[in-house]
């Protein structure tokens, strides 16, 4: 994983302390991903104010670092900055952000805020190595948190799931996503493994079920298989927690745990420090044990609706661990798909679909 370095300030020369008290760092270094004609980064800032008064945040830009006088990549300022800059204190709930108030973009004394960041590039445009960051408030220009855009080698898989008709919900690109501003806080240490998590629900004429809403065996992804996508070993297993039904508000409502939010579980490992991770499994449905190596296209579990899980679908992600919520999420590729857009479909190979799009996946034999 990439690092970021401390940051360098631009500020009248002269005077003590010599740099505003302003720190900038990386959650986690990106890695650039291919989707439509589009080249995606995704990863996100944090600010600290070390100083003893309010910081006000004006502006956010990220450029190239070896071409520090070309265009900045993406700027941000004022209701675009309001939009991805999250204060620990208000948190995002499902995909209900915080409104953006007069105050927003300020930083209390000792206070750290999150900048979720989404850079996109034309497909053909150059991929920079390093990204650097330019923060300014009204009196200073900071310069730093410089990190690669290649942090982690991006595996190909094959798809978790078969057959027509599955759409991304949540998922990578979408700073409104709530996968994408999921934080947990476990063992003292923040991290984001949801960040490209895609929940795959299967639809019919844009509807997920047909039949009673309240019943899982009415929903179409209800049951369906689920893939090994690739050959590794499976390292994590929770199984044996019922499916709920279908149309509660949140893990409050069903008194969930830490053990028991993501409902049934297979972990896999794709090797290189990366674990495919698959959750809300149907009770009884899982199909491997743990230490069991599978190949790619084995059936590794059904789709339920176990867990927080507001109906049946499967959260598919990959991360930096095998243990639930712990690691951080990284992109990845599907070996190929078919994009369905309007009764037509295009093939698109090795590229990770975004929000929102509706794939066919080849049948399984």
């Amino acid at each position: 994983m990439a690092l970021a370095f401390p940051s360098l300030v631009h500020a009248a020369a002269g005077g003590w302390p010599p740099e505003p008290l302003i720190e900038m760092r990386v959650q986690a270094a990106p890695t650039a991903f291919p989707s439509g004609d589009r080249t995606y980064l995704v990863y996100e800032l944090l600010l600290t104010n070390l100083s003893k008064s309010t910081l006000g945040v004006s502006r956010i830009e990220v450029h190239d670092a070896d071409r520090p006088s070309a265009t900045p990549l993406t700027a941000l300022e004022s209701d675009q900055l309001g939009k991805v800059l999250q204060h620990f204190a208000n948190p995002a709930v499902g995909d209900q952000i915080p409104e953006a108030t007069a105050t927003h973009d300020n930083l209390v004394a000792g206070e750290t805020a999150i900048v979720f960041l989404t850079v996109v590039l034309e497909r053909g445009v150059r991929i920079p190595d390093r990204l650097v960051h330019h923060l300014f408030t009204d009196d200073t220009h900071v310069e730093g948190a410089v990190v690669s855009s290649r942090a982690v080698k991006i595996q190909t898989l094959s798809p978790p799931l078969e057959g027509p008709s599955w759409r991304a919900f949540s998922g990578a690109g979408d700073n409104s996503s709530h996968h994408r501003r999921q934080m947990y806080v476990l063992g003292g240490h923040v991290s984001l493994s949801n960040r490209h998590a895609i929940d795959w629900k299967k639809m019919e004429n844009d509807a997920s079920s047909s039949g009673p809403d309240n019943v899982n065996s009415s929903y179409f992804s209800y049951g369906s298989r689920v893939l090994a996508v690739a050959s590794g070993t499976v390292v994590y297993i929770k199984d044996g927690i019922p499916d709920n039904a279908p149309g509660h508000v949140g893990a409050e409502a069903l008194k969930l745990t830490l053990e028991t939010i993501a409902g049934n579980v297979i972990a896999l490992d794709l090797g290189n420090g990366q674990f495919a991770y698959y959750a809300h499994l149907q009770p009884g449905s899982l199909r491997v044990k743990l230490g069991q190596r599978v190949r790619r296209g084995d059936v590794l579990a059904l789709v339920g609706n176990s867990g927080s899980s507001f109906e049946p679908h499967l959260h598919f992600e990959v991360t930096t661990s095998p243990t639930p919520l712990t690691g951080e999420g990284l992109p990845y590729l599907l070996d190929e798909y078919e994009v369905v857009n309007e009764g037509a479909t295009e093939k698109r190979r090795a590229e990770l679909p975004l929000k929102g799009t509706t794939v066919n996946f080849p049948l399984e034999r």
